[in-house]
């Protein structure tokens, strides 16, 4: 079984995966409020396609999936 990563609108082979984008960076600085203003996490693919990981979530968890994402691909 390939490794795959579940997004909103379906799934993508890790071996696919650009880039772990966040929608809103600035969600990740403390000084501007940044773990409670909402962002997403996005997937993006080699074609260019993105793919929405999470609905609009607090910064702070954003930054955890990012990570685990990150970690995933990686």
């Amino acid at each position: 079984m390939a490794n795959t990563i579940k997004t909103l609108q379906g799934e993508i082979l890790v071996a696919e995966v650009e880039s772990v984008v966040i929608d809103n960076p600035l969600a990740l600085v403390p000084v501007v409020k940044g773990p409670g203003l909402m962002t997403k996490v996005q997937v993006v693919g080699k074609s260019g396609i993105k793919y929405d990981l999470t609905t609009a979530i607090p910064g702070v968890l954003a930054a955890k999936i990012h990570a685990a994402t990150l970690n995933v691909v990686a």
